[in-house]
């Protein structure tokens, strides 16, 4: 009788191979933050055509109003901004006037307050 040997019971390297399995999108993690959506492309596609920090704004204000319960009336704190790349407070000035140009925000000013934001239903495409 032959002694017992594992080894020989062992399959060959790559004599099994697992199923390929369908790579998925990214997805946060419990407790992880996350952009909630939907987005309408029609409002995205005329932010992506201005500057990258205005789209980096435009982010920022859908990210905020997520957190708020999709309220389309949000602060655009300097905090925010600069979570999404926005550091310079001219730069931040300069995207929210881009985004308000574009007919996508409304925004209300007041002196030594955070700008407040409305998210408009923006541009109509047919």
């Amino acid at each position: 009788m032959y002694p017992l040997d594992p080894e020989r019971l062992r399959l060959p390297p790559g004599a099994t191979k697992q199923p390929a399995r369908k790579p998925r999108l990214p997805r946060h993690w419990a407790g992880g933050e996350f952009l909630r959506g939907p987005i309408p492309l029609a409002w995205l596609l005329p932010a992506c055509r201005l500057s990258p920090k205005a789209l980096a704004v435009a982010l920022a204000l859908w990210f905020k109003a997520g957190l708020s319960k999709n309220s389309p009336e949000v602060v655009a704190s300097g905090a925010l901004l600069q979570r999404f790349g926005v550091a310079a407070r001219r730069t931040q000035y300069q995207a929210l006037a881009d985004l308000e140009r574009a007919g996508l925000v409304s925004v209300d000013r007041a002196r030594g307050r955070c700008p407040s934001v409305t998210i408009l239903e923006g541009p109509v495409d047919k």
